[in-house]
C-alpha cells in the first residue's frame, strides 16, 4: 500500500507537468517566477525553487480585505493542514496542541508542535489558540509543513508559520480601511502611515487595526447568573510602529514595538449538537489576550560575500479568562503572565558564491511564566524555561547543476515548573540535549526544473502534567521524527505555469499521544506519508487557476502498553485527503473577481478510531470581487455561500461530563464588504 501511494503521488505530479507544456502563451503581466517569490522562514531569503521544505505562501493580495478573520481562517485552504477553533494548526496528520493543549499546558507548560513566528519573534501559546484575529498590513504568510526544528527549535516538529509583516520604506504612502461582515455587529476600521523622517536615513511606519465584533454564538444570560458580559462579543486592538536607520549603506536598524489586545468569545468555541440553527455553546470563557513585543533586528554587511544578522526581542504575554454557567459559585478566574527574551546572532557567508555559502549562528531563549487560578478551581504556578543552541547551514555547488544541503542544530534546554493545586504541590524538571541534523541535495534538470531528496529531524521535549482523573502528576519523554522527502519545482512556457511537489515519509519515536482521559503518553511508533502538489496556471491573459491538493496516510504502527491493541489505527485530526481550487478572473485592471471550493476529506477524532467521533469529508465555496475607481478599492466577499453546517469535530454526550453531544463546526455563511483607499 505504501509504496502503490508514493508511486501514485509522483506518478500525479510527472502528469501535471506534462499536461502543462500542452498549453499556449500569456502575456507576463500578472504573472510571478517561482525565483521572484522568497521566503524568509529558513534564516535565509530564498525564492520557492530554492526551497527544500514544502511551503505554502499566502501574499498581501488575498490578505488585504476582510474576506479572512483570522490566520486560521487564511491557512484553512493550504494542503494537509487542518485548522480547527482554538488549537494550533494540525500539519500532515500531527495535532498543533501537542501535549500543550487544555490544562495539560497550565499544569505542564508543554511547548506546541507547530510554530508561529511574526518578523522573526517566536510567538506564545498557552492551553488555547487565540490572538489570531485581525491581518491587517501583512506583506505574506508562509506555511512550512515538516520539521523545522534545525531552524527553530523544539517546538516546531509538524511545521511553523512564519509571518512578515510591512517594512518602512523611505517613500509617503498611507491607507485607511473601513469593512462590515453581517453579523449581529462586526466592524473593522484599520489605518497606515509610512515615511522618511530624514531621507535615505530614518524611516517610520505605523498600522493600527479595531474590530468591534460578535461571533454567532447564540447563548444568552442564564436568570441564576446575572452578567453583564456580551457572550459573543470579540474585539480586537492592534498597533505596530517600526522604526528603519541605516546610518550606511552597510548598517540598518530596525526597532519594532508592537501591541495585540484581543477579548471576548475567543478560543475553542464548542456547541451543542442538537438542533439545525443556532449556535449554542456548551461553555464559555471571557478571554483575554494581551501581547506587547519589542524586538531590534541588526544587519550589518562586511563585505559582498559576507554578513551579519542580530535579533534581540523582549516578549511580554497575558492570558486571562472568566468561565460563566448557571451557578455563579463555579466560576473561575485564570490569569497567566509569561515574559520571554529571545537573542539571535547569525552569519552569513559567501552570498554570492553559488560553490559554497550558508550561515553559522547562536540561540538563547529565556521564559518566565506565573498562574493563579481562583474560584470554582484553585491552582497555581511559576516555571522557568530556557535553552540554548547552536546552529548552522552550508550549501555545496558540487556542479553547476548539483546542489548538498547540511544543517546541524545543537540544543539543550531547561525547565523548572512548580505547580500547585488544591493544596498538593509538584514539580517539573526536564534537561535535555539534542542533536538535529538535516541533509539535503538538489539538481537542476533545466533553468526552470528542479529536483531533489532531503532528510530531517525533528524533535518536541518530555515533560509532565498534571492528572485530574487520577490525582497524580505524572511525566512523558520527548516525542522524535525522521522525516524524509523527495520534491520538484518547475514552471513552463514563460512562467504560464508553475507547480511544486512534496513527497515525504515520517517515521515517529515516541509520538505524544493522548488516551481517553486525556493524558499525554508516548506511542512506540508512529508512520504518516503523503504528498502535497501545488500549482497555478493563466488559463487566458485573464484567468489564474491555482490548484492545491494534499495526500496523507497515517498509521499507528506499534502503540505500546498504554496504547495496546491500537495498531494500524490511524492518528487523529489528519484528514486523508485536502484541496483547494481557486479561479481570479481579471476584466480589466481595475476589477476582478473569483473564488475557490476547498475540500476536507474524512478524519477520526480520536486515535481509538471511535465511529461515533469520525468525521466526514465537506467541502466549502467562497466568492470574492474587487474594484477599484483610483485611489478607493472596493471589496465583497461570500464565504460558505452554501451555508454548509459541517463539523470538524464531535463529541458524543457522556454524562455527567458532556451531558449533550457538541461540535467544532465551520462558521456559516458569511457576507462583507470593505472600502481601503490610499493616499499620500
Amino acid at each position: 500500500m505504501k509504496k502503490r501511494f508514493l508511486t501514485v503521488a509522483i506518478c500525479a505530479c510527472i502528469s501535471a507537468q506534462a499536461g502543462a507544456e500542452t498549453q499556449t502563451s500569456s502575456s507576463d503581466d500578472n504573472r510571478v517566477q517561482l525565483s521572484n517569490i522568497t521566503v524568509q522562514g529558513e534564516k535565509q531569503t530564498r525564492s520557492l525553487k530554492e526551497t527544500t521544505s514544502s511551503v505554502s505562501v499566502i501574499d498581501a493580495e488575498v490578505l488585504k480585505t476582510t474576506q479572512y478573520r483570522t490566520l486560521r481562517d487564511v491557512i484553512t485552504a493550504v494542503p494537509n493542514v487542518l485548522a480547527p477553533t482554538g488549537v494550533v494548526p494540525n500539519v500532515r496528520g500531527v495535532t498543533g496542541n501537542g501535549a500543550a493543549g487544555g490544562f495539560n499546558a497550565v499544569s505542564g507548560g508543554a511547548s506546541s508542535r507547530f510554530t508561529t513566528l511574526v518578523d522573526g519573534v517566536v510567538q506564545p501559546f498557552i492551553a488555547d489558540f487565540t490572538g489570531d484575529s485581525g491581518l491587517w498590513d501583512i506583506k505574506q504568510v508562509e506555511v512550512f509543513r515538516g520539521p523545522q526544528s534545525t531552524n527553530n527549535g523544539r517546538n516546531s516538529i509538524a511545521g511553523a508559520m512564519y509571518i512578515e509583516t510591512a517594512d518602512p520604506t523611505f517613500d509617503w504612502e498611507g491607507k485607511v480601511r473601513l469593512g462590515y461582515r453581517n453579523n449581529e455587529r462586526y466592524f473593522d476600521k484599520a489605518i497606515m502611515l509610512n515615511g522618511p523622517i530624514i531621507e535615505d536615513t530614518l524611516a517610520f511606519r505605523f498600522a493600527g487595526q479595531l474590530i468591534d465584533g460578535q461571533t454567532d454564538t447564540s447563548n444568552e444570560p442564564v436568570a441564576s447568573n446575572p452578567t453583564s458580559i456580551d457572550l459573543n462579543e470579540l474585539d480586537t486592538m492592534q498597533g505596530r510602529a517600526k522604526l528603519l536607520w541605516t546610518p550606511t549603506d552597510n548598517l540598518e536598524f530596525m526597532f519594532t514595538h508592537s501591541r495585540y489586545d484581543e477579548e471576548g468569545d475567543a478560543g475553542r468555541r464548542y456547541f451543542e449538537d442538537t438542533q439545525t440553527e443556532g449556535y449554542y455553546k456548551t461553555f464559555f470563557r471571557d478571554m483575554d489576550t494581551e501581547n506587547v513585543t519589542n524586538s531590534l533586528d541588526v544587519h550589518y554587511r562586511l563585505n559582498e560575500a559576507t554578513s551579519f544578522d542580530f535579533q534581540i526581542a523582549m516578549v511580554d504575554y497575558q492570558f486571562a479568562f472568566e468561565t460563566y454557567q448557571a451557578n455563579p459559585a463555579a466560576t473561575q478566574i485564570l490569569d497567566i503572565d509569561e515574559r520571554s527574551k529571545t537573542f539571535d546572532a547569525r552569519i552569513n557567508f559567501g552570498e554570492n558564491n553559488q560553490s559554497l555559502n550558508g550561515f553559522l549562528g547562536f540561540a538563547y531563549y529565556d521564559r518566565d511564566q506565573d498562574i493563579d487560578s481562583t474560584g470554582g478551581s484553585v491552582y497555581s504556578g511559576d516555571d522557568t524555561t530556557d535553552s540554548k543552541a547552536v546552529y548552522g547551514e552550508i550549501n555545496f555547488g558540487l556542479t553547476e547543476r548539483l546542489i548538498l544541503t547540511a544543517g546541524l542544530r545543537y540544543q539543550d534546554e531547561s525547565q523548572d515548573r512548580d505547580f500547585t493545586f488544591a493544596g498538593s504541590p509538584y514539580n517539573l524538571k526536564e534537561d535535555d540535549s539534542i542533536l538535529l541534523p538535516k541533509a539535503a541535495l538538489q539538481y537542476d534538470l533545466t533553468e526552470e526544473t528542479r529536483v531533489g531528496i532531503s532528510a530531517t529531524k525533528g524533535y518536541n521535549s518530555g515533560g509532565g502534567a498534571l492528572s485530574i482523573t487520577n490525582d497524580d502528576y505524572y511525566y512523558f519523554d520527548e516525542e522524535e521524527v525522521n522525516t524524509y522527502e523527495v520534491f520538484a519545482r518547475t514552471s513552463f512556457d514563460q512562467n504560464r505555469y508553475t507547480l511544486r511537489a512534496n513527497v515525504f515519509f515520517n517515521d515517529f519515536d515516541g509520538y505524544q499521544g493522548q488516551n481517553a482521559a486525556r493524558r499525554v503518553v508516548n506511542v512506540d511508533k508512529v508512520e504518516t506519508y503523503g504528498a502535497e502538489i501545488e500549482g497555478t496556471a493563466w488559463v487566458t491573459d485573464s484567468l489564474e487557476m491555482r490548484l492545491g491538493v494534499g495526500l496523507l496516510h497515517t498509521e499507528i504502527k506499534k502503540g505500546g502498553d498504554e496504547f495496546a491493541g491500537l495498531d494500524g489505527n490511524e492518528l487523529n485530526d489528519a484528514p486523508r485527503r485536502t484541496a483547494n481550487l481557486a479561479a481570479t478572473y481579471y476584466v480589466n485592471e481595475n476589477f476582478d473577481f473569483g473564488g475557490n471550493i476547498h475540500y476536507t476529506g474524512g478524519y477520526y477524532g480520536d486515535v481509538d478510531n471511535t465511529k461515533a467521533r469520525e468525521i466526514s469529508g465537506f467541502s466549502l465555496i467562497n466568492l470574492r470581487a474587487n474594484y477599484r475607481i483610483g485611489d478607493l478599492e472596493l471589496s465583497a466577499f461570500v464565504n460558505n455561500i452554501t451555508d454548509k453546517r459541517a463539523r470538524r469535530l464531535y463529541e458524543p454526550a457522556n454524562p455527567p461530563r458532556t451531558p449533550v453531544p457538541y461540535a467544532d463546526f465551520v462558521e456559516p455563511r458569511h457576507v462583507g464588504i470593505s472600502a481601503t483607499y490610499t493616499f499620500l
